[in-house]
């Protein structure tokens, strides 16, 4: 009778003790793809203008500038150089998305700052981007005909 006692009670902490765990998804969609060309259409990461070690990305943070470094991700620098579906070498930046007016500044060699501000729809742990603007100038958004999955636009430099 005793080990029928010891199966009742075993079998109510195992109904009872199993609640429905909501599991909330991260989703971090932010990073923006930006082929470099100069005036003649020539990507400028492989013709060796530009390249890993000579770009430096800043977040503007309370109205400073600071070069954002962070030893502990797989893209430190705040961006990467990749390769694209069309096999072209792309600037890859992850911008800043944690402020409430987010910039990030960039700057290629020989070459003025470039600001990108970003739309962000945080939901939960959810993070999208919504809205890219390259120098004050709406490049993608997520509304209307222009929404693809990937952020890609096209910037000429002069070097």
């Amino acid at each position: 009778m005793n080990i029928s006692k010891l199966f009742l009670i075993i079998f109510c902490f195992l109904i009872f003790g199993c609640k429905d765990k909501k599991i909330n998804s991260v989703n971090i969609d932010t990073n923006i793809d930006i082929v470099l060309v100069n005036s003649s259409g020539a990507n400028l990461i492989e013709q060796n203008e530009i390249s890993d070690s000579n770009i430096k990305v800043y977040y503007l943070i309370n109205g400073k500038k600071e070069l954002y470094f962070k030893g502990n991700l797989d893209y430190p620098r705040g961006y990467a150089i990749v390769k694209d579906s069309e096999n072209r070498n792309i600037f890859r930046l992850y911008p800043n998305d944690n402020q409430e007016t987010p910039i990030t500044l960039i700057e290629f060699p020989n070459s003025d700052i470039d600001t990108i501000q970003c739309d962000f729809n945080k939901s939960g742990s959810s993070t999208i981007c919504t809205q890219v603007s390259y120098n004050d100038v709406i490049k993608w958004n997520k509304t209307g005909d222009q929404y693809e999955k990937s952020r890609t636009f096209t910037i000429t430099k002069n070097l």
